[in-house]
């Protein structure tokens, strides 16, 4: 691996080091003053992320119950443009945190690394997804069960659609989720609603409700 330099680079150099799978790509003459090289592909031959998401997402079928709620944020993200097997760098705003993550694989169990940027780090990516961003609001709702569900409406293009998500710390826990009743279809499978391909499409796949 050759050698990373500015601050920009120290989020990326410490995945390599836990050994995230990556490669990395020179920013050319147009590089930000001290940030020469930005995350180009993941390595999908092998490896393993440092952690592991295991989620479950559903569309939005009712009115989640207002007194579980705890709060919400808006956010903003994107997706950098890069050929990847299964996987994607992604860099967002969320609230008042700025943050950059590596995700691998669909489905129920995703490998997955995030970790906090500079903001001037993001300033220099965000041009790059253009093609390909969402933004939406996210609340945060306790279920009977403990779980925190996390209900997203989106804004723009996809301002019909409404997920949620749950995650969870074992994919054991996750199959014996039982969905309450204002949770619609599931679509953790589906990869349309994944949110890098609701980044990149036209619209909603499918409008939320019963």
């Amino acid at each position: 691996m050759k050698s990373l330099q500015g601050a920009g680079c120290a989020v990326v150099a410490r995945w390599w080091r836990a050994g995230v799978p990556l490669v990395f790509r020179s920013y050319g003459p147009r590089a930000p003053p001290g940030r020469c090289w930005m995350v180009a592909q993941l390595d999908t031959t092998g490896g393993q992320l440092v952690a592991e998401e295991i989620e479950r997402r559903f569309l939005v079928a009712g009115e989640p119950p207002e007194d579980g709620t705890l709060g919400e944020e808006r956010i903003e993200q994107g997706y950098l443009p890069l050929d990847l097997d299964h996987g994607e760098v992604r860099v967002r705003r969320r609230g008042d945190r700025i943050l950059m993550t590596v995700k691998k694989g669909t489905g129920l169990v995703r490998t997955e690394c995030e970790e906090p940027i500079p903001e001037a780090l993001f300033d220099a990516l965000w041009p790059l997804t253009e093609a390909a961003r969402i933004a939406k609001v996210r609340r945060t709702v306790v279920l009977d069960g403990g779980q925190h569900a996390e209900v997203d409406h989106f804004e723009g293009h996809l301002a019909e659609l409404a997920l949620v998500e749950v995650e969870f710390d074992s994919a054991e826990a996750a199959r014996a989720f039982r969905a309450p009743p204002w949770f619609g279809r599931e679509v953790t499978d589906d990869a349309r609603y994944q949110n890098r391909s609701l980044a990149r499409g036209a619209g909603v796949p499918e409008p939320s409700g019963p």
